[in-house]
């Protein structure tokens, strides 16, 4: 997934995914949803300079992971941080920032 520091070992489902925090959309989506706590796709995509599409992608990612959650209301999905899983990651990107990767 290109350059940039990645988490591995994140369980989601019968395959483990690595997430490339690097991605400087995810961190864009990272950051808007600590500003705004909860958006849906269209609010987010207002506030990036990628598509719809593009943003459900990492959204996407960013749910398996668990560092995002998902809550319909009405027709609308809205996301927000996942707070404990978030920290987590968080911790363990931090580790390996000290450990020198």
């Amino acid at each position: 997934m290109g350059n940039g520091c990645c988490i591995s070992g994140i369980d989601s489902g019968p395959f483990r995914e690595n997430i490339n925090l690097g991605d400087i959309n995810r961190q864009q989506i990272i950051m808007i949803l600590l500003e705004n706590d909860t958006l849906n796709v269209n609010q987010l995509t207002e506030k990036m300079d990628i598509s719809r599409p593009a943003v459900s992608h990492h959204l996407k990612i960013l749910k398996l992971a668990g560092l995002i959650i998902s809550n319909k209301n009405g027709k609308e999905m809205y996301y927000s941080l996942s707070t404990m899983e978030f920290l987590k990651h968080i911790k363990e990107l931090i580790s390996t920032i000290e450990a020198g990767y």
